[in-house]
């Protein structure tokens, strides 16, 4: 039973990342992912292995195979679209992400001022376990929802409109870390942890391939191992301390980036 279910789960995920290839490519993919899955079921009967290990085979290969399938699809997806885009729709791209990355910028530092601010007044507790005000945290769970939500976005509209001039790798780990912020929002709270890493090496290619200047885009990738203290404290006892006011640079370094590209700097455009 176990088996079954983690083999619709590898069909959901093929599903997903298949969706809107021409059709030839999809089914030939799906088709390759089923005779795979077949023979994974099969070898498993006769050797009398247990439902659960074949389960955890199964899953186990999936999550392993994640950056390859994202690899593949972003290989076509740049194959697609090789043409660039106009002058205009190019502008239009880069200021929608950019808006995109300072509303996003903005509601996190709201949710971090205010995370920070309770912290601070009680470092020996986490915010949701003592007697925080209802609105105080009303505000900072929607703020904190609204900005992973909007970078996450930003981010993969970053995807679209510099997949000419970023490296596959770098996009692979912008596009997980936007996984990433959904699995964070449906409580998988480990994911969080790539969040900040995964799109700091993104922002960071594109700062050497000269979409911004490398300045935000090195602020950017340092306040994002910074920011991994503060994170990395929250699942434990261990008091914060001062130690929580890392968490503040990391969303403002998305203020400065999304206003780079508000602004289409000349090294934007000509990218």
């Amino acid at each position: 039973m176990m088996a079954r279910r983690s083999t619709r789960l590898v069909r959901w995920w093929v599903g997903l990342y298949t969706r809107g290839l021409p059709s030839d490519v999809r089914d030939g993919r799906r088709e390759e992912i089923e005779a795979d899955l077949w023979g994974q079921l099969e070898d498993a009967t006769p050797s009398g292995r247990s439902d659960r290990s074949t389960a955890s085979e199964i899953v186990t290969r999936l999550v392993l195979g994640l950056p390859a399938d994202l690899t593949w699809r972003i290989a076509l997806w740049a194959d697609q679209y090789a043409r660039p885009a106009t002058g205009s729709s190019a502008k239009r791209d880069s200021r929608v992400s950019g808006l995109l990355a300072i509303v996003g910028g903005l509601a996190f530092t709201i949710a971090a001022a205010i995370f920070a601010g309770v912290t601070l007044a009680n470092s020996s507790r986490r915010p949701w376990q003592g007697d925080m005000d209802p609105l105080q945290a009303s505000i900072m769970t929607a703020a904190g929802t609204v900005g992973l939500i909007a970078i996450a976005v930003a981010a993969v509209g970053l995807v679209r409109r510099y997949r000419h001039h970023a490296s596959k790798r770098a996009m692979v780990a912008a596009l997980a870390a936007a996984v990433a912020v959904v699995l964070g929002l449906l409580d998988v709270w480990p994911a969080m942890y790539f969040v900040p890493v995964g799109l700091s090496f993104f922002v960071w290619d594109l700062g050497r391939a000269g979409v911004f200047r490398t300045g935000p885009a090195a602020l950017n990738m340092a306040s994002a191992w910074v920011i991994l203290v503060p994170l990395a404290t929250m699942g434990t006892e261990i008091p914060v301390g001062l130690a929580v006011l890392l968490i503040l640079p990391y969303p403002i370094t998305w203020l400065v980036i999304g206003g780079s590209l508000l602004k289409a700097t000349p090294a934007a455009q000509g990218a």
